[in-house]
C-alpha cells in the first residue's frame, strides 16, 4: 500500500489544515494537558479533602491521566473517551460552581458532609480554574481528534474530507468532493 504525504514534513494542499503543526503535535498537546489536568485536580481534591475534613478523591482523574497517555500516542478511542469525560466534568463542576455561587452550598454533599455556608468561597476558588482548564482541554481534544482522523485517512489512501478511496487516483483531485491532494511518491 502506498503512503501518502502527511503534515509531517511537506506542505499539504488540503483545505483547512494548518501546515505549521507537525504530525502528532495536537495529540501531544491534548494528552499532556489532560495528564497535567488530572494530576492537578487529584492533588487539589486531596488538599481540599484535608482542609474540609472529608475524604474526597476524584477517581475520574486517574482514568483521565491514563487516557492522556494514550492520546499522546495518537489513540482515537482514548481521545473520544477523554472528550466525553471532559464534558461530564464540565457539567459537574459547573453545577457545583453555580450551587456554591448562588448561595446554596449546603446542598453540596462531600462524602456525607454538607458544605457549610462559609466554605462556598473555597468551592468557587477551587472549581473556577478547573472549569476553565476543562474547556481548554475540550478544544485541544477536538483538535487532536481532527488530527488523528486526518492522519488515518492519509495513511489509508482516503480523501481527508469525504473518505473516498484515492488509491488508484492519478489526477491529484478527489472525484467525490474535489479536494486536491499530493500524489504519493512512486
Amino acid at each position: 500500500m502506498e503512503r501518502w504525504e502527511g503534515n509531517g514534513g511537506k506542505l499539504c494542499a488540503m483545505k483547512g489544515i494548518r501546515s505549521d503543526i507537525t504530525a502528532g503535535a495536537a495529540c501531544r498537546r491534548a494528552g499532556t494537558s489532560l495528564c497535567l489536568f488530572a494530576v492537578v485536580v487529584l492533588a487539589t481534591s486531596l488538599v481540599t479533602s484535608f482542609l474540609l475534613e472529608t475524604c474526597t478523591i476524584d477517581l475520574i482523574m486517574i482514568v483521565l491521566f491514563c487516557l492522556g497517555q494514550s492520546i499522546r500516542h495518537g489513540s482515537s478511542r482514548a481521545a473520544k473517551w477523554g472528550l466525553g469525560l471532559t464534558v461530564y466534568y464540565i457539567v459537574v463542576c459547573g453545577m457545583f460552581s453555580l450551587m456554591a455561587f448562588f448561595g446554596t452550598p449546603e446542598q453540596i454533599n462531600l462524602s456525607g458532609r454538607k458544605l457549610a455556608a462559609g466554605e462556598s468561597g473555597w468551592a468557587i476558588i477551587v472549581l473556577a480554574p478547573i472549569l476553565v482548564w476543562s474547556f481548554r482541554n475540550l478544544f485541544w481534544l477536538r483538535e487532536a481528534l481532527r488530527e488523528i482522523r486526518y492522519e488515518t485517512r492519509l495513511r489509508n489512501g482516503q480523501c481527508v474530507q469525504c473518505e473516498s478511496d484515492l488509491t488508484a487516483n492519478e489526477s491529484g483531485r478527489c472525484p467525490e468532493c474535489g479536494t486536491t491532494f499530493n500524489q504519493p511518491d512512486r
